[in-house]
């Protein structure tokens, strides 16, 4: 997950990657959602107040709950089990222990949404609500972003825009849904469990769909190509959390007949390319 990247910047992105290609240097495991060790996936994000989110748009319970679910997140988009959480949890010393209960019961209904257990981590006291969580998953065939081909096509699930409308809405003194994409995201597990044996790279979007469409194919060494005009709020509304991924042409058809299983829509958006494109997000945070 990227520092609010709809909410973040073309600095923050180019800084990020800075510090991933500092330490993929000394480790091959580097570059994905998560990091495949095995059988086993490692993944880490942060979720903090000010960055994040503002307490004012979310209850502790949503709070907790989104904390969770963009950490898992990753696990999903590599075809991987969540297993297990280790959570470290950095709290404001006047947060009453019912709003802390809350947001710990939010916590633990999207874990065990996704069965999975939590077995560790640490609390501290902290000058606002801070959230870091690790989630250790499970698979045998994980989804790749390096694993892209030239000539194949990029798609998306869902619809994205909804994000980035919620956060304009709340920036200017509006609300959000409680049932909306911006406090509650939908994993797409089903979908990725079914459709992975036809997918040649995949990864959620959580910075962009054009951001990440870049990371995805620089990773792959390839670029993308746009089918046709794509609006700006869905081509940069960060935080959807649905998945950005890749099928060869002759794939397209079972694609869509295994989204349609598991009631998911998908959206073939872009081509991949020899040459690589530029960002096209335009800097947006508070």
């Amino acid at each position: 997950m990227g520092v609010f990247m709809q909410f973040g910047d073309f600095f923050l992105v180019n800084t990020e990657q800075f510090i991933i290609n500092a330490f993929a240097h000394a480790s091959r495991h580097i570059g994905d959602d998560g990091a495949v060790v095995g059988e086993w996936v490692y993944s880490q994000d942060a979720f903090f107040e000010d960055v994040h989110f503002k307490r004012a748009w979310l209850t502790p319970y949503q709070i907790g709950y989104k904390a969770a679910i963009v950490n898992l997140s990753d696990a999903i988009a590599m075809h991987a089990r969540p297993r297990y959480a280790l959570l470290t949890l950095a709290l404001p010393k006047a947060m009453r222990h019912s709003e802390i209960g809350a947001l710990i019961e939010g916590i633990q209904a999207a874990c065990k949404a996704h069965n999975c257990e939590m077995i560790g981590g640490d609390t501290i006291a902290n000058a606002s609500i801070a959230l870091s969580m690790t989630i250790i998953a499970q698979t045998t065939k994980p989804l790749y972003r390096h694993t892209a081909r030239k000539g194949e096509m990029l798609f998306y699930t869902g619809h994205l825009g909804q994000s980035q409308k919620t956060l304009r809405t709340l920036q200017n003194g509006g609300r959000a849904s409680s049932i909306g994409r911006f406090v509650r995201p939908q994993l797409r597990s089903a979908f990725v469990e079914r459709a992975y044996r036809v997918l040649g790279a995949g990864m959620d979007i959580s910075d962009g769909l054009l951001t990440d469409a870049q990371k995805l194919c620089a990773s792959s060494g390839v670029g993308y190509r746009l089918l046709g005009t794509i609006d700006a709020h869905v081509a940069c509304s960060g935080e959807e959390y649905e998945i950005l991924g890749s099928c060869a042409p002759r794939n397209k058809k079972a694609l869509i007949r295994r989204a349609r299983v598991s009631r998911t829509t998908v959206t073939f958006f872009a081509k991949t390319t020899r040459n690589r494109p530029k960002e096209r997000c335009k800097a947006h945070h508070f």
